[in-house]
């Protein structure tokens, strides 16, 4: 398994005025309950196989495959970034190379939520503390009205695969290189998965 212990970088970039998506939409109306697969990936700028061409490459692939694998399926995607950078500047330049994603978390190095609830987290979701990491999870978000308000929201989530370091990742990559839809969703635990 190759994977990064996380390095600081030594300088800090600018936040790019380019900050807007024209694809980073929430899926559907957010007061009807939402089933989806999510994709998350947990990386840094100051490790050398998350910041790898190559990598970034096989990334953003990974995210468009997924997304029409989950479409031939039926299925909404959410797309989840999770920089483990002190700087939340500089993981958030991290994770536009990968862009796009419906919410990401950055900053607080290894304590930032991201972390705490996908590394540190408990029963399914405890993993090794190293970069980069995928992980293709069934959530379903929900909320409770109360009167004219929200009275609470939920997030519901259940771990199907873990892809930790750069070997794992070309596998997810090799795996959804394929052209049938149905061995793909079958090879990545997909089949039935929502029902």
């Amino acid at each position: 398994m190759a994977a990064c212990e996380i390095e600081q970088p030594q300088q800090s970039t600018e936040a790019s005025e380019d900050s807007q998506s024209e694809s980073n939409q929430p899926p559907r109306n957010p007061l009807e309950p939402t089933e989806a697969i999510q994709l998350v990936y947990l990386g840094s700028a100051g490790c050398n196989f998350c910041t790898d061409e190559e990598t970034i490459e096989k990334i953003n692939f990974i995210k468009n495959r997924l997304e029409e694998v989950a479409e031939y399926l039926g299925y909404q995607i959410w797309f989840s970034g999770i920089a483990a950078d002190e700087d939340p500047v500089v993981g958030y330049e991290h994770l536009k190379m990968t862009w796009p994603y419906h919410e990401i978390n950055t900053g607080a190095y290894y304590y930032n939520w991201g972390h705490m609830e996908y590394i540190w987290g408990e029963g399914e979701f405890a993993g090794p503390g190293v970069v980069p990491q995928m992980l293709i999870n069934r959530s379903t978000y929900r909320i409770e009205a109360a009167g004219m308000s929200i009275g609470n929201a939920f997030r519901e989530e259940q771990l199907i695969q873990r892809y930790t370091g750069a070997q794992d990742i070309t596998q997810l990559y090799e795996v959804l290189s394929e052209e049938d839809m149905d061995g793909i969703a079958e090879k990545l635990g997909l089949i039935n998965l929502l029902d």
